[in-house]
């Protein structure tokens, strides 16, 4: 992730200053505003734009004729703060006796979430009481709990505090307008350029359900959002077609987005910070995928009904019976339960971050929090300098550079020990910390069937395979160069990071060296998500607690509670589910895709091998029709003979769609993906043969030929 910070009025421009940091490789150089619209003062459809440079490396979208849907994006979006300093207000008292109302004078530039201190005079707070609402008009503000001692004629501070900025649900291309798109400014592609150039895809609070970017409340007081309130949380930015190669790296000259202000509660001229943060994302498209193993040793693997060597195959969105009745797995407490249609199962699509997160992003965070959220979401904010900020060793390099203070209530201010460092997955959270950070983005977190296809993709799975689809692992052992831009793991063979508890995580990404030309090379999943496979353990939500199953798939709003808590109805806290994935220190078999023993060990507290990996659901249409039946071009023996070319033909119109194959095992597609006929390398696996129709948000209902 990378954020630029600038100060502004929202009529004049003044850059303030810049912090540049990145995940991976995706980099914001610059940030401003440009093209107020606010004709009539303070209408509630006042907006601004924020426009941005973006650019990141090692971009794709698989072109259409690989039958592959599929693509990487960066997650956009945009943090402010109201005010150049903190508000202080003189003569400040309670409306009466024991109220939770203060009268302030002035109001302006107090938001919110904003903590508070006295500076002087008559009163005394209680510890995290903080502003839950402003009237302007009456110039008072309303407090989490009432003063221990009435306030009479004091003299307060206010301590700002960054919000989530909410942007319009318009894109189009061209030149900023009064209707106020969002568009990607000439934007440059290497490789073999492809035409359109980028797309943009707004990111709602609340996907799937209408759009209200309105502000809902009782206007001029300041207070939470009402209940209909579905604002845009961010912009997803992409490649827009795939009808050529599209590999290679992605710049933006200029990002241009819609800040539709006033449902911030912001006024025409106030004075404004803002941050851009992006996150690299990869796109899992709608379609039906397997968990669990076919046979293997993996330990508490799914399988279907009591057949402990079939893996259980995932068909829509629907609930799902548990047990031997439907999705099973071995010692787990799910039997007899059922996971609701609710309940996210990776059918439908859904982006999950490219990378893991990285120690640069998680300081980023820290950074915008209050002491008080700080003191929750790291080991401590108030100690001194050079402190680790999460915890020590294990290289996790977050460090306090100034030292939050308890008594003026300013936060602390985080840095990494090393510039490289920030590059590497960020270890020592706990499952709370990655829920709060999950929040902050506007993202959410997995479940653990959305792991697996993160991993595996929609092919049939392989016994003992690793998240790049082979068994074959090299474990990292050592590092070259460490904490330097060039670091590289050794043996340089490797390709992943396990059984190894002396060494800790490596730089996000890592893997995927130039010189490689391999999935099992990269240690990329079927989509070209890193590190599923070992680094850092990946929590995930479990089927196997009645907690993790009341999950809806909510995603993050962009605030925390001021305790520093997420705050979205339904995240499950304390039975959540468990790990997939393996981290540095555990053995080479937890790191395969189907294991699920980490599924018995919940980290409720900071771990040395734990990190977080969100996803964002993405609600689209594919078709409902079904391809007619499979058959052999001419006649074969059934079943095929192996290491011989086959031909297979699909009957049915699929009209405008185009047909997706997806052979099993190890057999492979020759020529012909995308039409009605495909050749096939027949290898030893059994016969399995699978075709859908599909367009861009994925794969229709399937015809099986087995």
């Amino acid at each position: 992730m990378k954020h630029i910070i600038i100060q502004w009025i929202l009529a004049l421009v003044l850059t303030n200053w810049c912090h540049s940091v990145y995940a991976n490789n995706i980099r914001v150089t610059r940030a401003g505003l440009t093209a107020q619209q606010y004709a009539v003062p303070e209408s509630p459809t006042n907006f601004t734009f924020v426009f941005t440079s973006i650019s990141w490396e090692n971009s794709y979208r698989f072109p259409a004729e690989s039958g592959l849907i599929n693509w990487d994006a960066a997650w956009v979006f945009i943090k402010f703060r109201v005010g150049r300093v903190n508000p202080i207000r003189n003569n400040v008292s309670s409306l009466t006796p024991g109220s939770t109302t203060l009268s302030v004078g002035r109001a302006d530039h107090i938001r919110p979430g904003m903590p508070l201190r006295i500076i002087s005079g008559t009163g005394s707070l209680p510890l995290g009481v903080h502003v839950l609402w402003v009237d302007s008009t009456l110039h008072q503000v309303g407090l989490s709990a009432a003063p221990s001692v009435d306030l009479a004629g004091a003299e307060v501070e206010f301590i700002r505090v960054w919000e989530h900025a909410y942007l319009s649900n318009l894109v189009g291309s061209g030149a900023p307008t009064t209707a106020g798109h969002h568009f990607p400014k000439n934007p440059v592609l290497s490789g073999t350029t492809v035409a359109g150039g980028l797309s943009l895809e707004v990111g709602l609070m609340l996907p799937g359900q209408a759009h209200d970017g309105n502000f809902g409340g009782d206007l001029p007081r300041l207070i939470p959002q009402n209940n209909n309130f579905n604002p845009v949380m961010g912009v997803f930015m992409y490649r827009t077609t795939g009808n050529n190669s599209s590999f290679g790296h992605v710049s933006v000259d200029s990002l241009v987005l819609r800040w539709n202000y006033k449902s911030n509660m912001v006024g025409d001229n106030d004075i404004v910070e803002i941050q851009v943060h992006a996150v690299e994302m990869v796109y899992v498209p709608q379609g039906q995928f397997y968990v669990g193993a076919h046979g293997g040793t993996e330990r508490q693997r799914f399988y279907t009904g009591s057949d402990s060597t079939r893996p259980y195959k995932v068909l829509s969105e629907s609930s799902i019976l548990l047990g031997s009745g439907g999705l099973n797995a071995e010692q787990w407490s799910g039997a007899g339960q059922t996971l609701p249609a609710s309940w996210p199962k990776g059918f439908n699509a859904f982006y999950c971050m490219k990378y893991e997160t990285s120690q640069g992003q998680y300081r980023d965070f820290l950074n915008t929090l209050s002491l008080q959220q700080q003191q929750a979401r790291a080991a401590t904010g108030t100690a001194a300098v050079g402190t680790a900020a999460l915890g020590s060793g294990s290289r996790n390099n977050i460090r306090i550079l100034t030292p939050g203070n308890t008594m003026s209530l300013l936060p602390a201010v985080y840095d990494v020990s090393a510039p490289n460092t920030e590059h590497l997955a960020c270890n020592f959270l706990s499952w709370e910390d990655g829920l709060a950070f999950a929040d902050w983005c506007g993202l959410r977190p997995p479940t653990e069937l959305e792991f697996e296809k993160a991993a595996r993709g929609p092919v049939y799975p392989l016994p003992g395979e690793f998240a790049w689809g082979s068994t074959r692992l090299v474990a990292a052992t050592g590092t070259s160069n460490a904490n330097q831009a060039g670091e590289i793991s050794t043996p340089d063979s490797a390709n992943a990071r396990l059984n190894n508890s002396s060494i800790g995580p490596v730089r996000v990404g890592s893997f995927a060296r130039s010189t490689v030309v391999s999935r099992e090379a990269a240690g990329a999943s079927w989509w070209g998500i890193m590190e599923l496979t070992g680094n850092i353990r990946t929590p995930v939500i479990g089927v196997g607690t009645t907690e993790g199953r009341s999950f809806d798939g909510r995603h993050g709003n962009g605030r925390l509670t001021v305790a520093g808590a997420a705050d979205v109805a339904g995240w499950p806290i304390t039975s959540y589910g468990g790990y997939r994935g393996g981290g540095f220190s555990d053995p080479i078999d937890r790191g395969r895709v189907a294991d699920r023993a980490g599924m018995n060990s919940q980290a409720t507290t900071r771990q040395a091998d734990h990190g977080f990996v969100g996803v964002r659901s993405r609600p689209c249409n594919v078709t409902t029709d079904l391809p007619g039946p499979i058959s052999q071009i001419p006649a074969q023996p059934d079943p095929p003979r192996v290491d011989t070319l086959c031909s297979f033909t699909v009957s049915g119109s699929s009209g405008s769609l185009e047909r997706f194959w997806i052979p099993g095992g190890d057999w492979e597609i020759v020529g012909g993906q995308r039409s009605a006929t495909v050749s096939i390398w027949v290898g030893n696996s059994p016969r399995r043969l699978r075709v859908a129709y599909f367009n861009d948000c994925g794969c229709g209902p399937e015809r099986v030929w087995e």
